[in-house]
């Protein structure tokens, strides 16, 4: 199967099985900085709702700063292909589950 073919159905499937455990990974070892980086990213996103490809780069940037706060530099080739794939397929994608793992695994948002 070519990846310009992956469906949103098979996009989502991978990303429930993916996002909880680099989440849960980037929580317990994130920086308060790295944090506060996140939190800006998550404001950068709100404003570009609807701006297409401006939100996307800031959603992009949303991911690989999670994927960097786990230490290993294959979540970020993850995150990468993932997105890569993803901008292929129609649909909407929602970044809130992700923040909700973070703030539930560092005590509360």
């Amino acid at each position: 199967m070519s990846m310009s073919k992956a469906s949103v159905a098979m996009i989502t499937d991978v990303r429930m099985a993916v996002e909880p455990a680099v989440s849960g990974m980037a929580a317990e070892r994130m920086s308060d900085r790295l944090l506060e980086d996140l939190r800006a990213s998550v404001d950068d996103m709100r404003e570009r709702l609807g701006q297409n490809p401006a939100f996307m780069a800031a959603g992009q940037r949303f991911h690989g700063l999670i994927a960097s706060s786990t230490g290993n530099a294959l979540f970020g080739y993850v995150v990468d292909s993932s997105i890569g794939i993803a901008s292929t397929a129609a649909g909407n994608y929602d970044f809130s589950q992700q923040i909700l793992v973070l703030a539930l695994r560092r005590g509360g948002p």
